[in-house]
């Protein structure tokens, strides 16, 4: 049946995208928040998001690392500057969740999720993801 030809179609792909994701190494930005194999479905936090579209989006540029920072700049537009307006030499997505003095009054929604600024909890888990949401919501981080 057609439904059976899907199914198979789906499963196939699936397992073909996990053995060449696993396969690969991934940059640091990418592990540090992607850390389980691909998958068909969304996660809980993805499927029932509630907040705005542009606060989704920037959610998940910021975890793939394609983002509007100097880190991000560096590596596909030459042309921008790579320091950060508060004068660090390095705008990094690590910068701007930990240290980043420009962003200082809305840290507290990520020290929430993890008291000493963990990336992978807050990139990599649920309460540090509604911990981001937050923090991006209210800060514009990672925006032009």
């Amino acid at each position: 049946t057609i439904s059976w030809a899907r199914e198979k179609a789906k499963s196939r792909t699936l397992k073909t995208w996990r053995t060449e994701w696993a396969s690969r190494s991934h940059t640091n930005l990418a592990t540090t928040a992607l850390t389980t194999p691909p998958s068909t479905k969304l996660s809980p936090f993805h499927r029932f998001f509630n907040s705005t579209q542009a606060t989704h989006s920037r959610i998940i540029q910021t975890l793939l690392g394609h983002f509007f920072c100097g880190e991000y700049y560096a590596r596909f537009v030459p042309t921008e500057s790579v320091s950060c307006p508060c004068g660090h030499p390095q705008q990094t997505r690590a910068h701007i969740l930990t240290e980043c003095p420009n962003f200082d009054a809305y840290r507290h929604h990520l020290r929430a999720a993890s008291h000493t600024l963990s990336l992978p909890v807050i990139l990599g888990t649920k309460s540090g993801l509604e911990a981001l949401t937050k923090f991006i919501a209210e800060s514009h981080a990672f925006s032009k």
